[in-house]
């Protein structure tokens, strides 16, 4: 793995919250352009050690994000941050699709939206 690489990987594993290739150039130590982010995480992705999901965001835009593992996050529609739910709990849900519809799920995305709660007690 190259230097760029695991600092890539370095700052998504220290990352609070799923970031942005942009994002994750800003946060980098190492000198590199944002192609070179790019690159880096679609290698990350690719070996296993990162994944991305699309998110939508009326204010935002359209984005794809970056995590080192596979988590689901809330996305609050005032601050625009995102807090980690933890661990996925869908594997009943997903292990009765398969059964029900005999399917083969390979990738799944869970995304929530609403007000968190700093945003809700400041009104």
């Amino acid at each position: 793995m190259t230097k760029a690489r695991k600092a890539t990987l370095d700052v998504l594993k220290r990352a609070k919250q799923p970031l942005s290739a942009t994002e994750v150039h800003k946060i980098i130590k190492l000198k590199c352009d944002v192609v070179t982010v790019y690159r880096n995480l679609n290698y990350l992705e690719e070996i296993g050690e990162a994944t991305s999901f699309v998110y939508s965001c009326s204010e935002t835009g359209t984005q794809r994000y970056y995590t080192d593992k596979h988590s689901h996050f809330f996305h609050c529609e005032k601050c625009h941050s995102f807090i980690n739910l933890g661990s996925c709990k869908l594997d009943p849900i997903l292990k009765e699709y398969r059964n029900d519809f005999n399917l083969i799920i390979n990738n799944h995305t869970l995304n929530l939206s609403g007000i968190c709660p700093a945003c809700s007690k400041k009104g």
